[in-house]
C-alpha cells in the first residue's frame, strides 16, 4: 500500500497544482472548460485506443465480453438503488451515485498502478456508462424529457465509442501499426494522468468551498457514493470472479471513483442545482483520496 499513497501523493501535488494556477487566476475556468471537454473528446479516445494495441489473447478477449455485461449488471443495479434510497424527487442525487468519474480519476490512478495497458479493462464500462449518461442519465436531470431516445447516429458519432470499435477492430485483427504513428500516439497517453489531475485540481478550486462542510445531505450522497456503492461490484467478483486479479482490482478502482464531473454541466443545462452538484462533485473528489485505498484494500484482502 505504499506504493498507493506514494502515487496518491504524486497525483495529490499535480492536483494542487491545477488548484494554485486557478487560485493565482493563471488558469480560468473557461480554460479549464476548454481543457476538459478536448480531455475527454480527444485524449480519452486516444488512450482507450492505445490500450487496445496489445497482442490478442482468446481469454482477454472473452473477460472483455464479461465486463461489458457487468458494467451493465452494475449500472441497474445503481439505478435500482439509487431510486430505493433517495426517491423520484431527487434526481441530481441519483445520478451522481450512479455515474462516476471513471474516464478522468479512474483511468489515471490505475494506470499509475497497473500500467497504460490497463485502460483496456476499463475501457468497456466507460464506453458503456457514457452510453447511459446519454440514454439515461440526461433524461433522469430533464424534467421535459421525451420519451424517445436519441438516435442512434448520435450515439456511434461519439469520439469515445469510434475509439472503443476500432481499438476492438485493430486487437481482433492484429493490425500493426507503424512506430511513426505508434510514437505521438504514446506521447500523448503519457500527457493524459498529469493533465486530468491538474484539470480536478483547476475545478475543485473553481468551486467555493466555504460551505461544502455545512450541507449534511452532501455528505449522505458523498457516503453512498464512495462507500456503499464501490461496495456492490466488489462482492459481486468475489460471488462471481472473472477474468485476472489485476482485471478485478482495476475494476474495482473504476468503481470506486468519485461523481462524474458532467453533472455540473447537465444541471447548468436543465436549470437545475449547479451549485448542490458542484459541492456533491467537489467532496466526492477530495473523498476518493481516503475511501479508494479502503475499497483497494478491501479488494486485496477479498480478491485472490
Amino acid at each position: 500500500m505504499l506504493a498507493f499513497f506514494q502515487q496518491f501523493a504524486v497525483f495529490a501535488f499535480l492536483a494542487g497544482f491545477g488548484f494554485f494556477l486557478a487560485r493565482k487566476g493563471k488558469l480560468s475556468s473557461t480554460t479549464t472548460n476548454e481543457m476538459s471537454q478536448i480531455l475527454i473528446a480527444y485524449f480519452l479516445p486516444i488512450l482507450l485506443f492505445h490500450s487496445f494495441l496489445r497482442p490478442f489473447d482468446p481469454d482477454e478477449a472473452l473477460s472483455l465480453a464479461g465486463i461489458m455485461l457487468f458494467t451493465a449488471l452494475v449500472q441497474f443495479l445503481y439505478i435500482l438503488l439509487s431510486r430505493l434510497i433517495f426517491g423520484k424527487e431527487h434526481p441530481i442525487d441519483r445520478f451522481a451515485v450512479i455515474f462516476n468519474n471513471k474516464a478522468f480519476v479512474g483511468i489515471p490512478i490505475a494506470t499509475a498502478f497497473f500500467g497504460p495497458k490497463c485502460a483496456f479493462y476499463i475501457a468497456p464500462s466507460v464506453v458503456m456508462s457514457n452510453l447511459l449518461i446519454i440514454l439515461y442519465g440526461s433524461r433522469l436531470l430533464d424534467p421535459n424529457a421525451s420519451k424517445s431516445l436519441p438516435s442512434v447516429k448520435s450515439i456511434v458519432k461519439q469520439p469515445i465509442f469510434l475509439s472503443f470499435v476500432g481499438g476492438w477492430l485493430f486487437y481482433l485483427l492484429q493490425v500493426p501499426v507503424p512506430e511513426i504513428v505508434l510514437r505521438p500516439i504514446s506521447a500523448l497517453v503519457a500527457i493524459n494522468s498529469p493533465l486530468a489531475m491538474i484539470i480536478l485540481g483547476a475545478f475543485i478550486a473553481a468551486k467555493p468551498l466555504s460551505g461544502l462542510f455545512k450541507t449534511k445531505r452532501v455528505w449522505f450522497v458523498a457516503f453512498i457514493r464512495l462507500v456503499v456503492f464501490p461496495i456492490v461490484p466488489l462482492v459481486l467478483l468475489i460471488l462471481f470472479p472473472f477474468g485476472s486479479v489485476e482485471l478485478r482490482m482495476v475494476t474495482v478502482v473504476a468503481w470506486s471513483c468519485p461523481t462524474a464531473n458532467n453533472l455540473a454541466m447537465q444541471t447548468k443545462i436543465y436549470h437545475l442545482d449547479t451549485y448542490y452538484a458542484s459541492q456533491i462533485i467537489v467532496l466526492t473528489c477530495l473523498g476518493c483520496a481516503v475511501t479508494i485505498p479502503f475499497i483497494m484494500m478491501l479488494a486485496r484482502l477479498w480478491i485472490h
